[in-house]
Parts: structure tokens; C-alpha cells; sequence
């Protein structure tokens, strides 16, 4: 999550139900910017290096299509 809050892995189940069980696949990117990390990881996103979370969000993005997990056609984000 942002603001130096963590945004930890969990189970949702009404993603679990709703989605996985249709065939998806549900993943957080602790990308730079958040608190997963400790106060560096967050400060690592900040003012002139925003650009580093977006750079983050895109790199896992790609990884999820080039290692097959799902296609652009079906891939969506959110946050």
C-alpha cells in the first residue's frame, strides 16, 4: 500500500470465491512507495523518484505475461 502503510498478503474471500474459482489469479505488487518494506522502500518512491512506483507496477505487469500467468488481454490493475 502507499503511505508507508503495508499492504500484506492475505486471503479475500470473495476474491477467492468470486475469481480464483473462475480461473483467475490475484496478485499485489509491493511495488516502491508502500511500507512492505520498511520506511526506505516507501522513501525509495517519493517526490522526484515517483516515476520508481510506476516502474515497479509495469515490471510486474510484464513479468506476469512473459511467464505466462495470464496475457494483456486479460490482465487488470488496480491502485
Amino acid at each position: 500500500g502507499g503511505f508507508e502503510i503495508p499492504m500484506l498478503p492475505g486471503y479475500a474471500a470473495l476474491v477467492g470465491a468470486g475469481w480464483l474459482e473462475a480461473g483467475g489469479c490475484y496478485v499485489v505488487a509491493n511495488i516502491r512507495g508502500g511500507g512492505e518494506f520498511g520506511p526506505a522502500w516507501h522513501q525509495a518512491a517519493l517526490r522526484e523518484n515517483r516515476q520508481r512506483a510506476y516502474d515497479d507496477f509495469i515490471a510486474v505487469a510484464e513479468h506476469l505475461v512473459a511467464t505466462g500467468v495470464t496475457s494483456p488481454r486479460h490482465l487488470g490493475i488496480r491502485g
